[in-house]
């Protein structure tokens, strides 16, 4: 019998772990399972960070703002030390925690107050382990303007590192213009996104997944990531968003397995496929626009994922907490045909760059800034306003060594921003017009973090 919202939230606060399966599953057992020591992963010599791209989560107090049941007791995890216990066995060193969408039929009002709860929560409990844990940000899809409100709030302000969805969103395919908003913003703020099925429901009423094999999941959640995957491709969203990144789940579905029929079906049937991609189908899969996680099971599948995408295209992922691959490292680590480097690579160097990124660009473009505004005050306030900067300059090194300023770089540049902008005002007010000038002009600029003065590794996570 499933629980409802009210009694969750009573009975756990924060974070309850959960995953793809349903029933009343229980944790995974691995080898070494409670014996509290950590796997750490070497490659040849060399200790490596894995991170793991899919792994799932929920906020119960988020989850009772619409009374959604839990289907799974068994998922409620009260003690996260038994979730890092488990990450230990595994050799698992980060988490990037997402939360399949349950909200996407909600009422506008209903669906703000869940996410903002579900998102300061998520922040909250990866700022209290902030060395295992990071998080995708949840929006409300099916209000594309709050959800772009809601994102920009997630990743600037709670310092969250990408943003995870469905597959669908109530019954309406990712590539509907009316999600281009969304998009946009995504690619502005330079985020991943992950991307995780809500199943195939149109077609359970025909009766076609019913019976033995548990369907729905087994075919309904693969198959719809390989018709979300191919309706971006062929409506044309990854050529309207260029800078777009997606990770899908479970290897990307159906699609990178049978990739070719997409670029066979252009030539076999010009006049009916519609409007054409700029690219051959194929090529999206290898330019850097989509992700997979390597939840494929064998090493000879994993061979041809990487054969189909490139290796730099695949990160590990375990769908924790549900065991479909009890050894997620081993699991890389006899892929056949791998250098060390490529090996490093999907068990944490390209999820490290691409969860970390934003914030190092963040942080470059807002210290790129204050050199830029500080040139710029020698032109029009020569020494004073100069003075001014090197204060605060000295102000901020001074509140790093007494940790005044804590949590993620989003969170410490909007500080700068915010204490920056008081400064100004201070001693900008009788030239109030060319201080608006600059700072309007600086507010909505984008820019290049390769020119700023600093530099910082983007393996971080």
């Amino acid at each position: 019998m499933p629980i409802s919202g009210e009694l969750i939230a009573g009975a756990l606060a924060g974070l309850a772990f959960v995953g793809c399966s349903l029933g009343n599953a229980t944790p995974p057992q691995t080898p070494g399972s409670g014996q509290g020591r950590r796997r750490e992963v070497v490659v040849n010599g060399k200790r490596v960070k894995t991170v793991d791209i899919h792994a799932h989560t929920i906020v119960p107090e988020a989850a009772a703002v619409i009374n959604h049941p839990l289907e799974a007791p068994g998922l409620l995890w009260s003690n996260v030390s038994d979730r890092i216990q488990e990450m230990d066995a595994e050799g698992i060193d980060v988490e990037a925690l997402s939360i399949n969408p349950f909200w996407y039929r909600a009422e506008r009002d209903a669906a703000a107050e869940l996410i903002k709860i579900q998102n300061e929560k998520l922040a909250e409990f990866c700022a209290a382990t902030p060395d295992r844990f990071v998080a995708f940000a949840t929006v409300a899809l099916q209000h594309p303007d709050l959800a772009v409100e809601q994102l920009q709030y997630a990743i600037r302000t709670l310092g969250l590192r990408g943003l995870s969805v469905g597959g669908s969103v109530a019954g309406q395919e990712l590539a509907d213009p009316k999600f281009h908003p969304v998009w946009a913003k995504a690619e502005e703020l330079g985020i991943l996104i992950f991307m995780h099925p809500l199943g195939t429901r149109e077609l359970e009423p025909s009766g076609r997944l019913k019976g033995s094999g548990l369907l729905t999941n087994t075919i309904g959640n693969p198959l719809e990531t390989t018709i979300a995957l191919s309706h971006l491709i062929f409506e044309g969203t990854l050529d309207r968003f260029p800078g777009l990144k997606i990770c899908a789940a479970h290897g990307g579905g159906f699609l990178p397995s049978y990739a070719a029929r997409s670029d066979a079906v252009i030539t076999t049937f010009p006049n009916r496929v519609g409007p054409l991609p700029k690219k051959k189908p194929t090529e999206y899969l290898k330019d850097g626009q989509l992700y997979f996680d390597s939840i494929m099971f064998t090493p000879e599948g994993m061979r041809h994922l990487i054969a189909e995408t490139g290796v730099g295209q695949v990160m590990i992922g375990t769908d924790y907490p549900f065991p479909w691959n009890k050894v997620p490292v081993d699991h890389i680590m006899s892929i056949p045909g791998l250098s060390d480097d490529e090996r490093i690579a999907i068990l944490g160097g390209t999820a490290a760059k691409l969860l970390g990124k934003m914030y190092h660009k963040i942080f470059a473009q807002h210290m790129h800034a204050l050199v830029t505004f500080s040139h710029w005050s020698t032109q029009f306030f020569a020494h004073f306003a100069v003075q001014k900067c090197i204060n605060f300059l000295l102000d901020i090194f001074t509140w790093q060594a007494q940790g005044i300023i804590l949590g993620s770089y989003a969170n410490f540049s909007n500080q700068l921003l915010l204490e920056l902008d008081s400064r100004l005002n201070s001693f900008l007010c009788p030239c109030q017009g060319v201080y608006d000038d600059f700072f309007g002009n600086f507010a909505g600029a984008s820019f290049n973090h390769h020119d700023a003065s600093f530099s910082t590794s983007d393996n971080e996570i």
